[in-house]
């Protein structure tokens, strides 16, 4: 027998290795070979290909899109990809919009989406504010109650004092307002020399926030972002949640319960993200018109409630008036509260205090 019968015979398909070429006919025909293995080659006609052969891979690789389709009818990350490079490919310059977001435009105003990254601060670790609390600037003092005209680091966060967060408060929210002695503007009532728990609580609507509620969400947004742009916003959450452990834990703190601690860390989260939005190059004032400016949104969806939404209890408050529950999406406005509708927090001995 000689090497063809022997590799015709054999139990493993050679494929174009094979005794045979390819024959424009499909037809196979024998071709003598050595007897040495070593030695043979295929006889390939280049007539006989109508495409790849065998094996080989396709000179346009398709790959299948495994990203979940998004609920909404968005395209998925990996269309957007795909319409990205297309773009490029056909010279389509980049834009950035005011989102965080970058895209591609083309002559006809077609946006494709994707995300571009934002420069941050370096990471500075929680020892260095530590440090600048105790030797140096502390930059977080003084912002609890920087919205209210007047006080220490009002000008910081609102240099041109129009259009401030106690203004559109009063303005567009109905926020019960008196004529200040010192600066004599309007200005929503917190001195508690001057008026009482009540006057100072009071609002336009009984399912509303009250106003300290509203500064105290204010406050550890507004701090967490000053902090992220300072020291980076991964050492700012770091320190946020030494904070409150030290809050909630220890006899330096001021002694917060669970619910307190769970609001302040939801609103901590919410300004770093902020900051993260408004970028690096954010000032004081940008960055307290971005926290005012979502406060302001969330009062607005509360507004939106129907009579039902806005007068039926929350879970775990069956007996209170309204309903003092904060949106789930966002931050907390909302002090915790008992199954009466009273304040159930340690701030400000508000505890016993109903709305």
């Amino acid at each position: 027998m000689d090497m063809n019968e022997r590799l015709m015979d054999s139990p493993v398909n050679l494929g174009m290795a094979g005794p045979f070429s390819y024959a424009p006919s499909s037809s196979l025909v024998p071709v003598s070979r050595p007897d040495s293995l070593s030695s043979l080659r295929p006889i390939l006609r280049p007539e006989s290909f109508r495409g790849p052969g065998p094996g080989a891979m396709s000179p346009i690789p398709r790959f299948t899109d495994l990203s979940p389709p998004a609920s909404d009818g968005r395209k998925s990350v990996y269309q957007q990809r795909q319409e990205m490079l297309l773009a490029e490919e056909q010279g389509i310059l980049p834009y950035v919009s005011g989102e965080g977001f970058g895209g591609l435009e083309d002559q006809e105003g077609r946006k494709l989406m994707y995300e571009q990254k934002q420069e941050m601060p370096p990471e500075r670790g929680i020892g260095r504010i530590l440090f600048d609390k105790v030797f140096g600037d502390n930059i977080t003092e003084g912002i609890s109650k920087s919205a209210r005209p007047g006080s220490d680091r009002y000008e910081d966060f609102y240099p041109s004092s129009e259009d401030d967060f106690q203004s559109s408060l009063i303005d567009d929210f109905g926020y019960p307002s008196v004529i200040d002695p010192e600066t004599g503007r309007r200005v929503i009532p917190t001195d508690k020399e001057l008026y009482s728990e009540r006057m100072r609580t009071e609002r336009a609507r009984q399912d509303l926030p009250a106003y300290q509620e509203l500064e105290d969400a204010r406050s550890h947004m507004l701090a967490s972002a000053v902090l992220a742009k300072e020291y980076g916003p991964q050492t700012a959450e770091k320190a946020g949640n030494f904070g409150e452990f030290m809050d909630r834990f220890t006899p330096l703190g001021s002694a917060s319960n669970d619910r307190d601690m769970e609001m302040d860390l939801r609103n901590n989260a919410v300004g770093i993200q902020l900051f993260k939005k408004a970028g690096i190059d954010a000032t004081l004032e940008q960055l307290a018109e971005t926290v005012d400016g979502k406060i302001l949104e969330q009062l607005e969806v509360i507004m939106g409630r129907s009579r039902e939404e806005r007068t039926t209890p929350a879970e775990g408050q069956p007996n209170a008036p309204a309903n003092f529950k904060s949106p789930e999406e966002g931050f907390d406005v909302y002090y915790p509260r008992d199954k009466d509708g009273f304040f159930d927090t340690t701030r400000g001995n508000y505890q016993q205090f109903l709305d």
